[in-house]
């Protein structure tokens, strides 16, 4: 009797786990690939979703674009990588404090003071110094084409590596479309200039590529809430940075700006750059996942070209126009739906 009881409780348990073990395999319980047009139930997306998408990542470039041209025009005019940096995160964690106040101090809702913090140091005060630092000692050019192909290029093998996501003979056409007209938009500038100083500042940028990449895998990841992360991205970005930033930073760059300056800087770097920027890239991977949703950091430079014609008063010469047009059609084939590949 007590052998039968002990077989039936041992056929029990492993009922158990090979109901648990097929819980966890269910196609439906498992994070679905990167770019692969599927929700986090593994449903495909439906053709609006997908158009949705890729609205938000168009717009997130624009608003790089935007936010890239007047952090120039800023340096230009006086102000630091420091200055611009506490713009950014002092003015997006005020306007994204009531969604971090909502989520709990004690364990900021489903997203846990680890995961917030990882977070932060990927998307936060390191990314941003990082870009700022590295045009002090290296080209504009160098900037806008190294940061965004080491996104793309690190984003492919994050993707390929966590989520299996190996890119298709389209998807790896429209790469090297893309890494060609980026080459394009830096023009000679990326065969001009040497010495240490440059190669610290192309290793910053290349740095900062690597961080952007892993911040957007990981939100992937953890299938963290678009605004839970970038609220606590935005608030532990300022909490960390601007007390050393008003402890040891020169303030004299506000004074030479002036405040008309100082407002328009406050609306770009923080509104648009700090808190739109970065909630709509975090939905743009919710949606369409790391391994697209980071192909569209290169249309910041080739917007950015665009943007400087009315600000800055520069115009894009052959060579650039090039790049903005190898790039397009570059971007469309990357993100041609891939339910549409794969029906031949």
């Amino acid at each position: 009797m007590r052998c039968g009881c002990a077989i039936r409780a041992a056929s029990g348990a492993s009922h158990d786990a090979s109901a648990r073990r097929a819980r966890r395999e269910h196609p439906l319980n498992a994070a679905p690939p990167a770019g692969s047009g599927r929700d986090r139930g593994g449903r495909r997306l439906s053709t609006r979703d997908y158009a949705i998408g890729l609205t938000y990542g168009v717009l997130m470039s624009s608003f790089g674009a935007i936010y890239t041209a007047s952090a120039r025009y800023g340096v230009l005019h006086g102000l630091t990588p420091y200055d611009l940096t506490a713009m950014r995160f002092g003015v997006a964690s005020l306007l994204l404090a009531p969604v971090f106040a909502g989520m709990g101090f004690v364990r900021l809702g489903d997203l846990g003071w680890r995961r917030a913090l990882i977070l932060t140091a990927c998307a936060g005060p390191a990314f941003s110094l990082l870009l700022f630092a590295g045009l002090r000692f290296a080209p504009l050019a160098h900037g806008a084409v190294i940061t965004p192909a080491t996104i793309a290029l690190a984003g492919l093998v994050l993707a390929a590596i966590f989520f299996r996501d190996h890119p298709d003979r389209n998807r790896w056409l429209g790469i090297l479309m893309i890494l060609a007209g980026l080459g394009a938009l830096g023009g000679d500038g990326l065969l001009h200039g040497s010495g240490w100083q440059m190669l610290a500042g192309d290793l910053m940028f290349i740095g900062a590529g690597i961080l952007w990449a892993a911040f957007s895998t990981l939100l992937r990841r953890w299938r963290v809430n678009a605004m839970r992360a970038s609220a606590a991205v935005a608030v532990l970005s300022a909490a960390t940075f601007i007390p050393l930033y008003l402890a040891f930073a020169d303030l004299g760059g506000w004074q030479r700006a002036g405040a008309g300056h100082i407002l328009l800087q406050l609306l770009v770097q923080g509104a648009l750059a700090g808190c739109a920027s970065l909630v709509l890239f975090v939905k743009t991977v919710e949606i369409l996942g790391p391994a697209l949703a980071v192909l569209f950091g290169a249309l910041v430079p080739a917007l950015s070209v665009l943007t400087a014609i009315p600000i800055l008063g520069e115009f894009p010469n052959a060579l650039q126009w090039t790049g903005l047009i190898v790039i397009s059609i570059g971007l469309a084939l990357s993100l041609v739906r891939p339910s549409t590949r794969l029906k031949r």
